[in-house]
Formats: C-alpha cells, structure tokens, sequence
C-alpha cells in the first residue's frame, strides 16, 4: 500500500497544526540557533508562565 492511501491528507493537515507538532518543530529550530537565542527564548517562557 502507497504512503499516499495509507495517510489520509486531513489526518496529516491536523497534525501539522496541531500543538505538539509545532512545540516539535521550534525545539529542532532552537536546537540550531545560537545560545543567546536560546536565553532569550528561556526568559520569553518564564515570563509568560510567571503572568499567567
């Protein structure tokens, strides 16, 4: 069976929306990019959990 019958189009479009995925795909970019990025984006999260 092809990848494309066995996947259904809608099924694969949710997922790429869908929260887990996009948590999955900004750890693989911050895994890229430089420590400073890296702090800066810690302090984003601590401040946004500290406010919430």
């Amino acid at each position: 069976m092809d990848a494309s019958v066995r996947y259904k189009r809608k099924t694969v479009e949710e997922h790429a929306r869908s929260a887990e995925h996009m948590a999955s795909i900004e750890t693989e970019l911050l895994s890229r990019v430089s420590t400073f990025q890296k702090e800066i984006k810690l302090r984003e999260q601590v401040r946004d959990d500290y406010l919430l």
